[in-house]
């Protein structure tokens, strides 16, 4: 099976699928479960304003960037949704 999405496609359903649910849960709350979905927010958003397949310099800034970023998500995830 071929997987014809383009890299921003694919960012997009990852994190769609792994944080989506609970950043809009979260979105009202008043600790870091806000943080945790203003960061998903800025996150989406980030990445919807490249282009479909961003220069390998981009994407690997980019990657870098995301790759902090959901470590956070994950710890905050990993202690309230427990």
């Amino acid at each position: 099976m071929e997987n014809n999405k383009s890299w921003k496609e694919r960012e997009l359903d990852y994190f769609s699928f792994m944080y989506g649910d609970l950043a809009e849960d979260w979105k009202d709350e008043t600790d870091d479960r806000r943080l945790f979905s203003n960061t998903y927010f800025m996150i989406m958003e980030a990445i919807k304003s490249l282009d479909d397949n961003p220069v390998p310099y981009v994407r690997v800034a980019m990657d870098r960037t995301l790759e902090a970023d959901e470590s956070m998500l994950k710890r905050i995830k990993r202690f309230f949704a427990a």
